[in-house]
């Protein structure tokens, strides 16, 4: 959500986005977009599927847990801001309501989950943890934050789908970096969460590339529960900050535009769900030269153990992503952390580049 939706606008009130349906033009992609991965009845065989229980991990289809089929397929949690996003996502995955919590709309299906937040970090923090602590989210799950947003960046056109690589909380300075493993047909931004809504007399304080009220306090809440790689920020533009005369948006232009921008980012999601049941390489070739790669940096690092499986991930999404070797280490950190803090610090350096984040210069 970027600014707050009535059904009939004021007159002389600023609305952003277009009461017109958007094309499905979704944003533009880093290189040739790849054919779509899953075709829908394989999204209807995952999420539509006859209820199926699996005693072994306490979850049932009842309604208000999910079932995951022998342990297997991991389970996918959504969180909108506002119905109008979320109604597309509950026709799409045929989502029930199951209860209200303190203002905060659950909805769920066999293998799916949705909140609705409403609007602002706060807000949206609270109804990530509520949704991932209802249905006990485990490691491999998945966690996607969708919803419109304001664009600062002039290249931006209505319409268009990004696929948020680092995100901004604005009144804290704290930035998050979700770890994009995967080749992906979306154009990636930076996105700047503000705790109200932004007008044309704020652009001076924006440094995002793009604008919303809630992905900060997704992400704050969902990395309690899941790593970087299983949490994605997807948002579609409705609003072009530096237009003189924006046009008026509404619910049913909200509803339009993430109608239109809906499937292939419900492609890409599954597509990253299904890899976080198979080994972290087990998509890219995986040789002796890579394995020295990780082996390298994490002795230079003093990883531990977890955030050395992080950085075989991130590895092996650098080859899927751009099929080329790994780079260099000396590029990437050409010396010796003296403490275990040091290298925690360097190797999130490190991780914002291999996960395609802003290139930065080699740390001295």
């Amino acid at each position: 959500m970027y600014n707050k939706i009535t059904p009939k606008p004021m007159p002389q009130e600023r609305r952003y986005g277009t009461t017109a349906r958007i094309s499905s033009t979704h944003g533009r992609p880093m290189e040739a977009a790849p054919p779509p991965f899953i075709a829908w009845r394989e999204i209807n065989d995952l999420y539509l599927c006859p209820k199926m229980e699996d005693a072994g991990n306490g979850r049932s289809g009842n309604g208000n847990t999910l079932t995951r089929i022998m342990g297997e397929i991991p389970l996918l949690f959504i969180l909108t801001a506002l119905h109008a996003e979320a109604k597309p996502i509950i026709r799409k995955l045929r989502l029930k309501k199951t209860e209200d919590v303190s203002g905060i709309q659950l909805y769920a299906g066999e293998r799916a989950a949705l909140a609705v937040s409403g609007t602002g970090p706060l807000k949206a923090a609270v109804a990530g943890a509520v949704l991932l602590s209802r249905h006990a989210a485990a490691e491999r799950d998945l966690f996607l934050n969708i919803g419109v947003c304001g664009a600062a960046d002039e290249s931006l056109s209505i319409g268009h789908t990004i696929l948020c690589h680092k995100i901004i909380h604005h009144d804290s300075g704290r930035t998050y970096y979700p770890d994009i493993l995967y080749r992906h047909p979306f154009r990636e931004g930076v996105l700047e969460t503000f705790s109200r809504p932004v007008g044309r007399d704020m652009l001076g304080s924006v440094t995002g590339d793009v604008v919303d009220m809630e992905a900060a306090g997704c992400f704050e809440a969902a990395g309690a529960f899941l790593p970087p790689d299983r949490v994605l920020c997807v948002k579609i533009v409705s609003d072009l900050l530096r237009a003189d005369h924006p046009p008026r948006i509404d619910a049913d232009a909200v509803t339009a535009l993430i109608s239109d921008a809906l499937d292939p980012v419900l492609e890409y999601a599954i597509r990253v769900e299904q890899a976080g049941a198979a080994d972290p390489a087990s998509g890219a070739p995986w040789n002796e030269e890579d394995q020295r790669f990780v082996d390298e940096l994490s002795a230079r690092l003093r990883l531990t153990a977890t955030l050395r499986q992080r950085l075989r991930l991130l590895a092996a999404g650098y080859k899927l992503r751009h099929g080329v070797p790994l780079p260099d280490p000396d590029t990437l950190f050409p010396g010796q952390a003296a403490t275990k803090q040091e290298g925690k610090i360097a190797f999130e350096h490190v991780a914002r580049q291999l996960a395609g984040g802003p290139l930065l210069p080699p740390l001295h």
